[in-house]
Formats: C-alpha cells, structure tokens, sequence
C-alpha cells in the first residue's frame, strides 16, 4: 500500500469508529460494544462547567461518567451534523437536547485513535450555559431536599 492509501484507510477506520461511538451513544444500529470501540487507557478531557470536569483516564473512569452524562443529556435526540477524519483523528459536531427541559446543545468532539480504538476524547461545547443552567436545576433540587435547622 502507498502512503496515500495507508492515510485513506486510516481515515476511514477513524470515521468508522467515531460513527459507531454515536450509534452506540443513541442506541440505534451500533454493530460494536463499547469495549470493542474504546481503548482501555482512553483519555477524557472535559471543560471546567462540567460536574465531572477535568481530565479522565481508562474505560472504568468513562463507565463512572456514562450515568452522569445520562442523567443530564437524552442520548436519543443526539443529531450527528458531520465527521470529519484525517488520519487517525476525527472531529464530530452533534446536537443534543438536556433531558429535563428540551434545551438543545451543540458540541464539537475531537477523537484520537491508537492501536484501532478510540483513544482520546476532547469535549467542546459550542455554548454552555444549557449545562450550566441544567447542572443548577440539579443543585438547587438537591438543595431543596437538604433538611433545614431552626435558628432560633
């Protein structure tokens, strides 16, 4: 194979995969599991608004997040608006709506792949202020459940 077409394989591998992450994501025709996709070192860097912000790392961490992010967005309205790979990284913009409210998101993600598995995943959301206002619906519900104790 020429450099040119082990670059092109090598894309469309990377478009392959971060297609089926989303298929899997939506629960709608993924032909992988999770640990087929991902790698088990995988790197998750998500923005400081975030609940579980900050750098995660290895498929338990992202297992640890799944409910978390499940709990804030519906996975099922996920809309995949382009793919773009090169080589062995690829950029997804998607929307998708929080679950409580039908607030629509739109995100950028930015994948790496080693070793034939989705390796790396940076989170940029193109405006956070539906995860912001969302994540505070869910600390002042916590809030309100808190016990309060007389002052007087």
């Amino acid at each position: 194979m020429t450099d040119s077409q082990t670059i092109a394989a090598q894309t469309e591998q990377t478009r392959q995969l971060v297609t089926e992450f989303y298929r899997i994501a939506t629960g709608v025709g993924a032909t992988m599991t999770l640990p087929e996709l991902i790698h088990p070192d995988i790197v998750l860097e998500e923005p400081a608004f975030f609940f579980q912000h900050g750098i995660h790392r290895g498929i338990d961490a992202m297992g640890a997040i799944s409910p978390i992010v499940g709990e804030l967005l519906d996975r099922t309205s996920i809309q995949v608006k382009s793919i773009v790979a090169d080589g062995d990284r690829a950029f997804a913009v998607f929307t998708v709506a929080m679950l409580d409210n039908h607030d629509q998101a739109l995100i950028a993600e930015y994948w790496e792949v080693r070793d034939g598995k989705l390796a790396l995943l940076r989170i940029f959301p193109h405006d956070p202020s539906p995860y912001m206002a969302r994540q505070n619906r869910i600390v002042r519900a916590q809030a309100d459940a808190i016990p309060t104790i007389s002052l007087g």
